[in-house]
């Protein structure tokens, strides 16, 4: 029998959208699913997907007891077979993933977006404990994906221009679609290079990056769901710094003289400590109490 086909036997008598739901949650916990790409658990993910498949925008709790036409359980089986089957991350199914309250179309040329520097755009202390009194006017931002991070700094800054680069041109297309939906294709622009490639002897107020920092043997064994997503966007080389060493070496050149750089390194930290002692990185505690980003003045990067 057939995989898809074997995972909804003895669901004949399922009719209603709450048959479905409490369906889905059970099959993604029994299937071992992966969720560290958007929701948390079984239940969000599940809540999600169907109401995607069934074009429901409303509440799903007056629903639970609606009885679903043919057509309508067509559509749950075939989007449930895509996340348990083929192990598809919810963002790519549906096309759209959430970050910082905003929505942003997403498709396997980008990452899904989930990212600590929300924290520090919008919480508190923000990037401002570094920026001091000035709002910076310019901002880069490096590997920008779907461009949700330099989304985020325009409306946070409305003063400030944007520019986000990125390697590839996929994923530039994405983040150009995202620009047009958040009405700010005026004050953020996009640039295809490599790193600091792509804006000459231009100098910003504020760059912030975050790249790939994975190890390159880790990203041999990721889980299927995270196999998904680019692996230029996740492959640091062998020991994740790749990218992150020379973000620290050239940045200076690119930065105004009260400027501050920004980068999210997932567990890095010792590494990078290791690789440029001389640097004063400053680690901001994140809500869940880890470090992953750290912020360093212009003045005390390498020359």
């Amino acid at each position: 029998m057939p995989r898809a086909a074997a995972l909804f036997r003895g669901t004949e008598s399922f009719v209603t959208v709450g048959d479905w739901l409490r369906f889905a949650v059970s099959l993604f916990n029994r299937e071992g699913l992966e969720f560290a790409q958007g929701t948390p658990h079984a239940g969000d993910e599940a809540l999600a997907l169907v109401k995607w498949a069934l074009h429901l925008d409303e509440d799903v709790q007056p629903f639970l007891a609606a009885r679903l036409a043919a057509a309508e359980i067509a559509e749950v089986k075939a989007a449930l077979a895509r996340r348990a089957v083929d192990r598809t991350p919810l963002a790519y199914i549906t096309g759209q993933a959430w970050l910082g309250g905003q929505s942003f179309a997403v498709n396997e040329h980008t990452l899904i977006p989930r990212s600590y520097f929300v924290e520090l755009i919008q919480g508190e202390p923000d990037l401002g404990a570094w920026l001091g009194k000035r709002e910076p006017k310019r901002i880069l931002e490096l590997c920008t994906g779907s461009g949700c991070l330099a989304l985020l700094l325009a409306h946070r800054y409305p003063r400030a221009r944007v520019s986000a680069t990125d390697l590839s041109n996929a994923a530039l297309d994405v983040a150009e679609h995202n620009i047009l939906l958040h009405r700010l294709a005026d004050r953020v622009e996009l640039r295809q290079g490599d790193l600091f490639g792509a804006i000459g002897d231009e100098r910003f107020d504020l760059i912030v990056a975050n790249p790939p920092y994975e190890p390159s043997e880790l990203c041999d064994h990721l889980s299927p769901e995270l196999q998904h997503e680019p692996r230029l966007a996740l492959d640091g080389g062998a020991d994740g710094m790749e990218l992150v060493r020379r973000i620290v070496r050239e940045a200076r050149a690119h930065l105004t003289p009260q400027g501050v750089l920004a980068i999210e390194l997932g567990g890095l930290r010792d590494a990078v400590t290791a690789e440029f002692p001389a640097v004063p990185f400053e680690w901001p505690v994140l809500a869940d109490g880890t470090t992953a980003v750290c912020v360093i003045r212009a003045k005390d990067l390498p020359q």
